[in-house]
């Protein structure tokens, strides 16, 4: 399992909705908009795509997998993000279809209980390789989810707490909000977004892009970081 203690769960820092009262949503109403394959197979095409997994653990009678499938499922941010960067798992943890792994084969009702799911929705994230980033579970509405695909596929998950980039996005979203600036954007995405910076200044961990003596950008390893304010700090040396 590879960095979940950075993120036990994906939801802590989010907006997901208290799981009280299930809602009724017919099936026949939202054709599927994602690509669902079975567990087995999506291992093995983002294996070969180098694609980041996301698994659907649901039910036949979950009236809130229905909602997210009416809801989140057909987001057009949502969708396209997972069109791009994803391959898409589902798993009935009421079946005994098998799927076939490695180390050898597993009914969808095993492999449900072998990822500690005890609730559905849920919603597992995976590296490309099949190991385990962490779980959102419950609902998660289409804003969530665009924060957690865009922390998953950017590969943030190996350098902050999700707690951490929730905070830092919407630190830049709130500066700026027609920039739509993110952490882990690069820097070619973000002059397309703001446009050349004033100055470039470079320390031995980061480089900052001031662009008027007040708002800075923070770089590491050409990934955009967070926002910081320039007033009163020390310049570094130009690079």
């Amino acid at each position: 399992m590879k960095n979940n203690k950075l993120i036990p769960s994906l939801v802590i820092a989010l907006f997901i909705t208290g799981l009280c009262i299930t809602p009724f949503i017919s099936d026949s109403l939202h054709a599927d908009q994602v690509h669902w394959m079975k567990y087995d197979q999506a291992l093995e095409k983002a294996r070969s795509e180098n694609k980041h997994i996301l698994v659907n653990f649901t039910t036949s009678w979950c009236g809130w997998c229905k909602k997210m499938k009416a809801t989140t499922y057909e987001d057009a941010v949502v969708l396209s993000s997972i069109d791009k960067d994803f391959v898409c798992a589902k798993v009935d943890g009421d079946s005994y279809d098998v799927v076939s792994l490695s180390d050898g084969d597993i009914t969808e009702k095993g492999l449900t209980r072998q990822f500690g799911v005890t609730g559905y929705p849920t919603t597992w994230f995976l590296e490309p390789d099949g190991s385990h980033i962490a779980p959102a579970p419950g609902y998660v509405d289409a804003t969530a989810m665009t924060y957690i695909l865009d922390y998953v596929s950017f590969n943030l998950n190996e350098l902050m707490p999700f707690s951490d980039y929730v905070a830092r996005r919407k630190k830049l979203e709130s500066v700026r909000p027609t920039a739509q600036l993110k952490p882990g954007m690069s820097e070619a995405d973000v002059k397309s977004k703001w446009g050349e910076p004033q100055s470039v200044n470079k320390t031995d961990a980061e480089v900052i892009w001031d662009y008027d003596g007040h708002d800075g950008l923070v770089f590491v390893d050409g990934k955009l970081q967070s926002y910081r304010e320039l007033d009163g700090a020390p310049k570094a040396s130009k690079r």
